[in-house]
């Protein structure tokens, strides 16, 4: 049962984002009466520089200093489930506040908080530009790896990035990164080191955990309307427990499959996009292993721990141009598979947590969804989504049938 208080705080924050999503209207009305730029922003001096009001406010001191004010809120909306009990219909996606900018030409900078207390902050780093072929990032980022994991949540084509993305990408970490491009965008590379916050598995020992480095490597190629990349990251595994609950369903189903894992992991990814008038088509494969040293039950080897998958996904802009615009509308599908398994398949396969053979398991969904953007501040999105489980072997007995669930998100972004 909600009592008062939590009422009062889901009052509060749907008046709020009521109140953003009427914002634009109000600032479209205000911006009739002010000075017009050449770009259609809004114009106001000062004594100490001008501020302009455009996507987003901004304030300009000269050619050296340029910082712009943001706020993202979403609110999901779950339409139809037809799995596990019932849930509140509204939900708040992000909800965040920010700055970013430029210092002096050479000095960008981004500080970004979620308007919660799970992991408040979000991307805070400099980034300190020496040339244009090189370029250093130190502080708290997304680390270099997967084409949507590094897409901004608010930019996707769906609501949510697809399980193996969401799965198998690492997310922000503390670290530094070079990176930079070369002539036209034709060639651009990242190269970073980062000290992972939070333990990569369910460690025995906690102090085994202390000061685990990741180091990752992202390269992408964009011969014209294409774009093509390959990943890696490495990291030491402490011994511990890699747990599937939470991976492939969020009811806890496979709460009980636990396997033991120690040394390292490796990843690797490949990614693709192709834009061709109002049709774009991109997609992934993802794969994740973790060596298992010293884990069977004769202190011997086991083979690695594999967690693998990718999604191919279509957009087709049916009003607006193909380009990015601020009134259009898009109608998207896409189809994702994950799946776990062990690199050796010879011995008969089992759930045991030292199992050889790891009886295989794959999620599979299909996504159709649409977009409407409003203007430049407010998106609205509605997916429909089915998704299916095979357990080749038959040994997991409580493997749902599938289903399918919808859901709507109204954003609002400055």
């Amino acid at each position: 049962m909600v009592n008062s208080s939590d009422r009062a705080r889901n009052l509060a924050c749907a008046g709020a984002f009521i109140v953003t999503l009427a914002v634009p209207a109000g600032v479209l009305a205000q911006t009739a009466s002010e000075e017009q730029t050449s770009e259609g922003t809004s114009t106001q001096d000062g004594e100490a520089g001008v501020f302009r009001m455009g996507s987003s406010p901004s304030l300009r001191l000269g050619n050296q200093v340029r910082i712009d004010l943001h706020a993202r809120v979403q609110a999901d909306v779950r339409l139809q489930e037809e799995s596990g009990a019932a849930r509140d219909r509204l939900a708040w996606g992000n909800r965040r506040i920010g700055i970013d900018g430029v210092l002096f030409k050479r000095v960008e900078f981004q500080i970004e908080r979620e308007l919660s207390d799970v992991e408040p902050w979000r991307d805070v780093f400099a980034d300190v530009r020496a040339h244009r072929a090189l370029r250093i990032r130190a502080g708290h980022f997304k680390v270099p790896f997967s084409m949507e994991r590094t897409t901004s949540a608010f930019d996707l084509d769906f609501i949510a990035r697809a399980a193996p993305v969401t799965d198998i990408s690492p997310g922000r970490e503390t670290g530094i990164m070079l990176h930079g491009r070369g002539p036209r965008r034709f060639f651009e590379y990242e190269l970073g080191v980062f000290r992972l916050a939070q333990p990569p598995v369910r460690p025995f020992v906690v102090g085994g955990t202390d000061g685990v480095m990741l180091t990752a490597a992202r390269f992408t190629l964009t011969p014209g309307t294409a774009s093509i990349g390959i990943a890696f990251t490495e990291s030491r595994l402490p011994e511990g427990l890699h747990g599937l609950s939470g991976h492939f369903d969020d009811d806890g189903l496979l709460s009980s499959e636990n396997f033991y894992v120690n040394g390292r992991r490796r990843r690797l990814g490949a990614e693709g996009r192709w834009t061709t008038g109002r049709l774009s088509i991109k997609g992934e494969l993802l794969r994740q292993a973790d060596t298992r040293e010293g884990q069977s039950v004769s202190t011997g080897d086991l083979s690695d721990l594999i967690v693998g998958g990718g999604y191919v996904s279509g957009v087709w802009r049916i009003v607006g141009s193909p380009r990015r615009s601020r009134r259009a509308v898009d109608a998207a599908a896409r189809f994702e598979r994950l799946g776990v398994h062990s690199a050796d398949r010879s011995d008969a396969p089992s759930l045991g947590p030292r199992a050889d053979h790891i009886a295989p398991l794959r999620q599979d969904a299909w996504t159709f969804g649409g977009t409407w953007l409003m203007n430049r501040w407010v998106k609205v999105q509605v997916n429909a989504i089915r998704e299916s489980f095979v357990d080749e072997t038959g040994m997991r007995p409580e493997i749902p049938q599938a289903r399918w669930k919808s859901l709507m998100r109204l954003q609002f972004a400055m």
